[in-house]
């Protein structure tokens, strides 16, 4: 018979495996997300293709961005499932999920490229008038 790995509190004896009950939940949850995700695809509400693409050109940094983004966010969390996650480890994630969009910017300004801003439409609001002389 196997033995648990983990604690006993957060395992369960099904068909003789012992399983991890919170890796089952974020498994759980992860498979929710991804059907969220297709069902809004499906209903042509989500384009895929803008997490790579800019108009018709794949952008290496979102790619980069993409793919690092993932990786780092399995370390980060390997890490604190071992408990082994540490304050410095942390804050260089953070630091990276928050700044390959402004290198982007860095070198696209560099190079002299100019990226289009979008912009949000601006609504004009109708300012009350005096009230009518009677």
């Amino acid at each position: 018979m196997a033995t648990p790995v983990l604690s006993p509190d957060s395992s369960v004896l099904i068909f003789g495996y012992f399983l991890n009950v919170y890796a089952l939940g974020a498994l759980l949850l992860f498979g929710l997300f991804l059907f969220a995700f297709y069902q809004a695809h499906k209903k042509k509400k989500l384009n895929w293709t803008d997490l790579i693409c800019s108009g018709k050109t794949v952008k290496t940094t979102k790619l980069l961005q993409l793919i690092g983004g993932l990786t780092a966010t399995f370390v980060v969390t390997k890490l604190a499932i071992q408990n082994s996650l540490t304050w410095d480890i942390f804050a260089i994630y953070l630091a990276y999920a928050a700044s390959v969009e402004g290198f982007e910017k860095f070198i696209l300004a560099k190079y002299g490229i100019n990226s289009p801003q979008k912009t949000l439409p601006v609504v004009p609001i109708n300012q009350p008038g005096p009230p009518p002389v009677v």
